[in-house]
Formats: C-alpha cells, structure tokens, sequence
C-alpha cells in the first residue's frame, strides 16, 4: 500500500492537475498508469484544497492564482455539463463485489450531484453483471446497473440516492451475475456528468 497521486498533463484546465490522489492505494492497480506520483511529498500543499494540486518538476505544488481562477470557473460552471472521464481496464470473473476503481467525489457543496452517469461495459457470451458506485466514506449505494450485452456500449446508470455533501470516496464495483469459469465482466470506462 502507497499513496498514489494521478495527474492530468494535457489537462485543459490546468496542465499536471492533481485528478486523483489515494492516500493508501494498492499499488499494483496502478502500475499501467504513467502520469503518477508514488508516495509524494505534500509539503508543499499542507492546508492547500486538493483542487488546487498540480504537479511540477515530479512534485505535488499549490496551483498560481492564475490557475486556481481557472479551477473555480470550472466549478461555476460544473452544473452545466462538465464531465469526469474515467479511464480504466478491467476484466472480473468474481460473484461477489469487485472494486475495478476508485475516485475521490469532492461533494454536493463543491461540485453538485451528478446529474448522467454513464459506463463502457460488456460481458463474455452466457453472462450476466451488476456495476454498482459504492460510497465506501459513508457506506452507502449510489447507482446501480445490471447488464448482459456482448458487445462493448456506454450503458446508463440509475443514480439511486442522494450523493454526499462532502468529500467521499466512491467505488466502482462489479459481480458476475450468471455464468461459469473463465467467461468475464468487462468494464472499461465510466463517465460523469456533473
């Protein structure tokens, strides 16, 4: 377990933004992701919002004023169509909840609910699967889908509760529903609109 924190060179926003940090974070999940920092130094932004993180020079820094207009513009205009793409690969075989990936959701108050949830999924012929977001923070189901097709498509998720107001960390869960051996669940992206 390390800390790990994923950051965004081409960001449109602010170039090396901090999009991700997982303060304990089972390394080997990440091993495919090249834009990160294993255990960094936080020094540099102790009492600092993580929105404000970015990365230079291969440390984690507080953004310029500049850029931290920059980051509040986007908020402002979070409600009105800004999305969070994520970006993962994975292949699960399990019937119980699987975790294929972690996001830390900044809350109702910063960012508002999410008002479209949307997931690239498929399963192998003869499977069925549920995707779940889990919010591990306050042990709550957020959205839910059950799936069967065979080919890969963006598939709604049914948003089920109320999103918290303040900071959490959301899971993305999966479990094969139907079907045996090596036959799997495939999801590999989820998109977020806010």
């Amino acid at each position: 377990m390390a800390a790990i924190a994923i950051y965004s060179p081409n960001d449109v926003t602010v170039a090396d933004r901090v999009i991700k940090y997982l303060p304990k974070a089972h390394t080997p999940d990440y091993d495919s992701e090249t834009n990160k920092l294993v255990n960094p130094d936080l020094a540099g932004v102790v009492g600092v919002d993580q929105r404000y993180w970015k990365v230079d020079t291969g440390a984690i820094v507080e953004m310029s004023p500049a850029e931290k207009s920059a980051i509040n513009a986007l908020s402002e205009t979070s409600k009105t169509g800004v999305h969070n793409l994520l970006t993962f690969s994975s292949k699960v075989k399990k019937s119980s909840w699987t975790r294929v990936e972690s996001f830390v959701y900044e809350g109702e108050y910063k960012i508002g609910a999410p008002y479209e949830i949307q997931a690239i999924c498929y399963v192998d012929s003869g499977v069925t699967a549920d995707l779940r977001l889990f919010d591990k923070t306050n042990g709550a189901v957020l959205g839910t889908l059950s799936f069967s097709n065979t080919d890969e498509d963006k598939l709604t998720v049914n948003i089920i509760n109320d999103w918290p107001n303040d900071a959490a960390i959301v899971e993305v869960q999966v479990k094969r529903t139907t079907g045996t051996g090596k036959k799997k669940v495939h999801v590999n992206g989820m998109l977020i609109g806010y």
